[in-house]
């Protein structure tokens, strides 16, 4: 008899662990094969990527291998090319060459991820960075020591300024945290270079809305507020970008910030996969799913993390949140329900309270809100490290972390520009044909 064929997209903190949850209760049965598709043969540990944007941790440290924890699930290397979910079937293009394969599924599984949005403005899409991955860490870290290096010997009062200023558009947690990395890197770093002084480092962060950090505890959001201030970042609220070039932008109260770093967290977005599926989603293109995240009125499919809009039945039927610890909980409840379907029973909602939020603000310091307790400084920041160094996979990355930590604290960050060449100008040069 064939085997019932369950593939799932995506590798990340979702996908990984859908199908480590399904190699426990569901492939013990012979009639069973999990396939796991994704274009990168790592998982991400999101959380920490601010610190290897701010040279506390190697950008070693903050992957895995996707095979360490995969024991009975296939595994293929591959970019999705087409997803037809009439069909269930996926087809990928192969690592090294334009080849082609196409996968069919008797339950096809969707965890595509999500991007940056930038909400049409395409000059901005032009110029800004973003923080959504390792490559992005890498490319904003190098054009920030390049911009230091150039700083140092540019004479030109205003090229300097726009050379030694970062412009930060977005302050939810990202933006929050990215600017306080951003602060702490060029600040060490600048110690290093004889004719910067460190307050010439200017960090500022923007958002349309009137204060920071909305959907937390507001006595915490004006604690990061007041943290953020004393530490010389500057706030512009109420504020968005009316024009822009890769030398300055300009605000809508009509404040014009030379800069030439830009970083764009001010919106998400499903990944451009979804776009192409042929099911119903909201007005951000996210999959339209039922509370059990099958998608509605296509047996067998289903979708899960930042690409669904999982409705909460404990908060009125709003969507989840697409943070790590709702995907890992929705891939552990998915997997239940898949084989409950493939047994002849009827899947379960998904039901799940946010357990607390971490938001870290650079110096050691941090705001941590965990059910009804509300935390802040320095033990907020302990708190946030000793949860996540838990939840890192592996003993040997456990240990590769604390060693990174250690030496922080020991010899300060890494300030070092890595060997990425190929990121760092094929960014400068498509800002400068296209601006």
């Amino acid at each position: 008899m064939a085997k019932k064929q369950i593939i799932i997209v995506g590798g990340g903190f979702s996908g990984l662990k859908l199908a480590q949850t399904l190699e426990k209760i569901a492939v013990p049965r012979d009639d069973i094969e999990v396939t796991l598709v994704s274009r990168d043969n790592f998982l991400l540990f999101t959380p920490f990527l601010t610190e290897t944007l701010a040279g506390m941790l190697d950008e070693g440290d903050v992957v895995s291998p996707l095979r360490a924890f995969l024991k009975k699930t296939r595994f293929i290397m591959g970019e999705v090319t087409a997803i037809d979910v009439k069909a269930k079937t996926v087809t990928y293009r192969r690592p090294l060459n334009d080849e082609t394969e196409t996968l069919q599924a008797d339950h096809l599984i969707l965890s595509l991820g999500s991007t940056s949005s930038f909400f049409g403005q395409t000059e901005i899409e032009k110029l800004a960075f973003t923080l959504k991955s390792l490559d992005d860490a890498s490319l904003l870290r190098n054009h920030l020591m390049a911009a230091l290096e150039q700083a140092n010997e540019e004479t030109d009062t205003t090229a300097r300024q726009a050379l030694l200023t970062v412009a930060v558009v977005g302050a939810g947690y990202t933006g929050v945290e990215a600017a306080g990395a951003i602060r702490d890197l060029m600040k060490d770093a600048a110690r290093a270079y004889s004719q910067i002084r460190p307050d010439e480092i200017r960090v500022v962060l923007i958002d349309m809305a009137e204060k920071i950090l909305p959907t937390i505890d507001a006595s915490l959001a004006k604690y990061a507020l007041r943290q953020l201030k004393k530490r010389g970042i500057e706030i512009r609220l109420g504020q968005k970008i009316e024009n822009a070039n890769e030398n300055a932008i300009t605000l809508s109260k009509g404040e014009i910030i030379p800069t030439r770093s830009l970083l764009w967290s001010a919106g998400v977005m499903p990944s451009p996969l979804t776009q192409m599926l042929d099911c119903r989603k909201d007005r951000r293109g996210a999959i339209l799913v039922e509370p059990t995240m099958a998608i509605k009125e296509i047996p067998g499919v289903w979708a899960m993390g930042d690409c669904a809009s999982i409705p909460n039945l404990l908060e009125e039927g709003r969507p989840y949140k697409g943070t790590a610890q709702n995907a890992e909980r929705e891939a552990k409840k998915l997997a239940r329900n898949v084989l409950a379907v493939l047994r002849g029973e009827e899947p379960q909602p998904f039901l799940f309270r946010s357990l607390g939020e971490f938001i870290v603000l650079g110096d050691h310091v941090a705001v941590a809100q965990i059910k009804w307790l509300r935390f802040s400084g320095f033990l907020a920041w302990f708190l946030w490290r000793t949860v996540y160094l838990v939840k890192i996979p592996h003993w040997s990355r456990k240990a590769r972390v604390v060693s990174g930590w250690t030496l922080d604290l020991l010899f300060g960050r890494s300030s070092v520009e890595t060997e990425t060449p190929r990121l760092l100008r094929g960014h400068v040069l498509d800002r400068s044909t296209k601006s």
